[in-house]
């Protein structure tokens, strides 16, 4: 998740699924405290089974992160529940937790699994600050519209609603075969090293764009490292002999690129590998009808042992017509080192 939230910051201008704050919303009565059951519910209500985020904490300029404001004291998350659940139905699935980025301590709402759409206001709220205005009503409902919320109107129950009851849900559609084999880097193949990598498959007659995340369940028995990191470590350990070897003392040759199709991510229990969208694109994957995608995580994810060991993970497929939410497939493979 730390990754996923500096990358964001970072690169992603506000937008669908995506909206920085400069502070927490008040749990003291006044407008920004309603505002919360707006933004909240606005974000639940757009189309896509994606998480969104409220990332809170962030000075924007132009709809990119600028600087930054230190949140002291976090708002229970338990208060934020309750308030969302005592005026929205039907129930939002979020989060609320801090983290940290620069030496800043932030917040990030993260909004998820939410395909009950749509999310409405179940009472009658009044703007405190003038007494007798009904700020929002029963029934009314908000919906990300770009980097703006607006009041949903006609046409977008009329979209959630088809997307409910017309399309289905097309997890069918997607075989995945998860695999350990040889890596494709020549040094790493001398090496004996392998990589576990995900093929696939589309056999529908319709294109499919998805997000795919791979979890790797730590194990004593083996380690797992990014075929960057291991290229790079390699590279650094024969410019130290090269210090030695040449007339001029020194010699730096090139280090291999940092991968930007793939993130690792590692967290206490497992490692999270996630591949990255490009600018410009709504999904990570886009996989014609009826073709395949061979090397989800470009074999980046190599496997570090010297002897046999059980792997176990899953993958998390997310795409908007997946509308009961994301497809999990756990898996295991046996690995074996191969003899050099």
């Amino acid at each position: 998740m730390q990754t996923l939230l500096e990358k964001m910051i970072r690169y992603d201008s506000e937008g669908p699924i995506l909206d920085f704050k400069e502070m927490q919303y008040p749990v003291e009565s006044g407008k920004r405290k309603n505002e919360m059951l707006k933004d909240i519910s606005a974000m639940a209500n757009y189309p896509g089974d994606e998480d969104k985020f409220i990332i809170i904490g962030v000075v924007e300029q132009n709809g990119m992160a600028s600087t930054f404001r230190g949140i002291e004291n976090l708002v229970d998350e338990a208060y934020y529940q309750q308030f969302v659940l005592s005026n929205i139905e039907p129930k939002i699935n979020f989060e609320y937790k801090r983290f940290y980025y620069q030496g800043k301590s932030l917040a990030y709402f993260r909004i998820f699994n939410n395909v009950n759409r749509p999310y409405l206001f179940k009472k009658e709220l009044i703007d405190k600050s003038l007494p007798h205005r009904v700020e929002y009503k029963v029934g009314d409902g908000f919906i990300r519209h770009g980097s703006t919320t607006r009041k949903m109107v006609r046409d977008d129950f009329e979209t959630i609603y088809q997307n409910r009851f017309i399309h289905k849900d097309r997890k069918g559609d997607v075989t995945v075969i998860p695999s350990l084999r040889k890596c494709e880097n020549d040094e790493l193949v001398e090496l004996g090293l392998q990589c576990i990598d995900i093929e696939i498959k589309n056999n529908s007659n319709k294109s499919l764009n998805l997000d795919a995340e791979m979890r790797i369940y730590k194990s004593k028995a083996f380690d797992i490292v990014s075929e960057n990191t291991l290229l790079r470590k390699l590279e650094e350990e024969r410019n130290e002999l090269r210090k030695y070897n040449t007339a001029f003392g020194s010699y730096i040759s090139s280090v291999p690129a940092i991968s930007f199709d793939v993130s690792i991510c590692y967290e206490e229990t497992s490692v999270i590998v996630s591949r990255n969208k490009r600018i410009g694109e709504i999904t990570a994957l886009s996989i014609a009808q009826n073709d395949r995608e061979r090397n989800v995580f470009c074999s980046n994810v190599v496997v570090l042992s010297d002897q046999s060991a059980m792997i176990r993970g899953e993958l998390w497929l997310r795409r908007d017509e997946f509308t009961q939410g994301p497809l999990l497939v756990p898996f295991s493979l046996q690995y074996v080192p191969y003899d050099i």
